[in-house]
C-alpha cells in the first residue's frame, strides 16, 4: 500500500496544506525557492508556480494595483461644427440630407439603424432642438459662407444667442434662389456657362421643381449637379484667397457641395 505521503494521494497532485512543511515569512531568505524580481511582502503572493508548494489555483492580481494614470477626457476644441452640419469622414455620408433646389422644410436628417436585415434607412424630419442649435461654436451672432462651388459670399446673420443650423439653411437657400447678375455669369468661361445652361434646362424641366423659366438662370443653376450639402468646415487656404480682413475671416465658414 503506498504511502500517504505519495504524491499521487494528494489532490491535484500537490500536499494538503495541513501537511505541507511551515511557510518561511520570507521564502526567498528560507531558500525554498530562487529569488525573484517579485516582491510578496508588498504585493502578496506570487503567481502559482513561483509558489513554494504548487498552490494549484492562480492568485488574485496583486495588491496593491500597479498606479493608475488618470488622463483627463480630450478638451473641447476651440471651432467647431454641430453635429447635423459637421464634416463628415471621406467614407461615411453627411448627417443631413438637404437639396439646396428644394425648400428648406425638406430638409431631413440621415436615419440609422442597428439591424441588418433592415436594408432601408427611413430618414427623419429635423426636431426643433437641432434646427435651433448653434450652427458652430464658439457661438457668433453673424458668420460669412463661401465655398469652391460657387464665387460668391453667402452673409448669415442670427440672433444674439448665435447663428443656428435653421439660419445657415435658410440663408444659403435664399442665397441660391437669386438670378445670376450680369456681372458672374461673365466671369465663368465658356464651358462653364455650357454646364449652367444645361443645369437651368433640367431644374425647370424637372417634376416637382416649381422653376419658371421666364425667371432665368438662378445661383442654384451654377451648382450644376452638386446640390446636396455636405457640410461646414475650416479651410485655412482658401479662406485666406477670399477673404482678405483677418477678422471677417475667423467668422468665415467653408461649405463643401456633393452631386445630387
Amino acid at each position: 500500500m503506498p504511502s500517504k505521503t505519495h504524491a499521487t494521494w494528494w489532490p491535484y497532485g500537490y500536499p494538503p496544506m495541513e501537511e505541507a512543511p511551515p511557510i518561511h515569512p520570507y521564502p526567498n531568505e528560507g531558500g525554498r525557492h530562487p529569488p525573484h524580481n517579485h516582491d510578496h511582502r508588498r504585493y502578496g503572493w506570487p503567481p502559482h508556480h513561483h509558489h513554494p508548494y504548487g498552490y494549484p489555483y492562480p492568485y488574485p492580481y496583486p495588491y496593491p494595483y500597479p498606479p493608475f494614470e488618470y488622463e483627463p477626457p480630450p478638451g473641447k476644441p476651440d471651432t467647431g461644427v454641430c453635429p447635423l452640419l459637421d464634416m463628415p469622414p471621406s467614407d461615411e455620408k453627411p448627417e443631413i440630407i438637404y437639396d439646396v433646389r428644394s425648400p428648406v422644410s425638406a430638409a431631413r436628417r440621415r436615419g440609422h439603424h442597428h439591424h441588418h436585415y433592415l436594408r432601408h434607412h427611413q430618414d427623419e424630419e429635423l426636431s426643433a432642438a437641432e434646427k435651433n442649435a448653434p450652427a458652430v461654436y464658439p457661438t457668433t451672432s453673424h458668420l460669412l459662407i463661401i465655398s469652391q462651388a460657387f464665387p460668391w459670399g453667402i452673409k448669415v446673420a442670427g440672433s444674439s444667442s448665435g447663428v443656428t443650423c435653421d439660419d445657415v439653411l435658410n440663408a444659403v437657400h435664399a442665397a441660391l434662389q437669386k438670378p445670376i447678375t450680369p456681372s458672374e455669369w461673365w466671369i465663368a468661361t465658356p464651358e462653364q456657362r455650357k454646364k449652367v445652361i444645361a443645369a437651368f434646362e433640367s431644374n425647370c424641366s424637372a417634376e416637382k421643381s416649381g422653376r419658371e423659366r421666364k425667371n432665368g438662370i438662378l445661383r442654384v443653376d451654377w451648382l450644376c449637379d452638386h446640390t446636396l450639402i455636405l457640410g461646414l468646415g475650416k479651410d485655412k487656404d482658401f479662406i485666406g484667397e477670399r477673404v482678405m480682413d483677418e477678422k471677417v475671416a475667423k467668422d468665415t465658414w467653408v461649405l463643401a457641395m456633393t452631386k445630387g
